[in-house]
């Protein structure tokens, strides 16, 4: 996004700003205001043959474009799959999510002591929930990423449960340098894994 936003200064003298979950930016409506997917039953855009498991990355500028795509229609039909398989009933409704029962929200913005019977819910889970995305028919057009800023380190891939409960804040420093699951915070992540089913 950098480097195309840089080719636009360069080449047409605008200014703009890059974004990708880095500031309150409503990224999945002007998703779907782009034309790039809909908006589905489980609150995320859907991306035909894609899925729903992507980063959104936006660019906004101070040029105006030459066209403008329509929002898809969406189309998860009669499918409640994703309601279905929320371990936390979070997706009340289609397209009706509520963010206090969501695991995501719960387990890695939420700062307080979790529900009683939260981790239950969680399983094995220890940093958010993406079982409504699991259970989404269309995310079977989904592909792995072979970025390999994306892959998961060796550190990572060792820890064993009983690594999980003894991890230091320096290791939760080394191992998740640069990590989006710094959100969480230190405690937040300590927090998740105590009450996580055992």
């Amino acid at each position: 996004l950098k480097t195309l936003l840089e080719f636009i200064q360069n080449n047409y003298s605008a200014g703009g700003r890059a974004f990708c979950d880095t500031a309150p930016v409503l990224e999945r409506y002007w998703a779907w205001r782009a034309g790039l997917g809909w908006i589905g039953k489980n609150t995320q855009l859907i991306i035909p043959q894609a899925g729903s498991c992507f980063f959104l990355g936006e660019l906004i500028i101070d040029l105006p474009a030459d066209r403008y795509d329509s929002p898809q229609e969406n189309r998860c039909g009669s499918c409640t799959r994703c309601l279905n398989a929320c371990p936390t009933k979070a997706l009340e409704a289609p397209f009706r999510l509520n963010s206090a029962k969501c695991l995501s929200y719960l387990t890695i913005e939420y700062r307080g002591e979790l529900p009683l019977d939260t981790g239950q819910k969680m399983g094995k889970m220890i940093y958010g929930s993406d079982e409504c995305q699991r259970a989404c028919p269309w995310n079977r057009f989904a592909t792995p990423s072979r970025t390999i800023e994306f892959s998961p380190s060796a550190s990572l891939l060792t820890m064993r449960k009983e690594d999980w409960h003894r991890l230091s804040e320096e290791q939760y420093r080394t191992l998740f340098k640069g990590s989006a699951v710094k959100r969480a915070k230190y405690q937040g992540l300590m927090r998740n894994i105590r009450s996580a089913k055992k």
